[in-house]
């Protein structure tokens, strides 16, 4: 394959159609340090756009090591 018809292959691939393992983050900043506040992954290709919205709502809500993500908790919170 030519260069030209490879970086047209990558243009045609959608973030919808990539399907990768995947592994979302929630950390609350507390003081200067950042604190775990809830995690899901998997090792199974699933579509990247549908599978981080998923699980970056089950590892706010349904992580039962963790309490639901609060309101009040939004200004300190990432999701890496």
């Amino acid at each position: 394959m030519r260069n030209s018809e490879y970086h047209g292959v990558l243009q045609e691939n959608t973030l919808t159609e990539f399907r990768s393992p995947l592994f979302v983050t929630w950390n609350i900043k507390s003081g200067r340090d950042w604190r775990l506040r809830g995690c899901i992954g998997n090792f199974e290709p699933m579509p990247i756009h549908e599978g981080l919205a998923e699980y970056a709502l089950i590892s706010a809500f349904r992580d039962h090591r963790f309490k639901k993500i609060d309101k009040s908790e939004l200004e300190r919170l990432q999701c890496v």
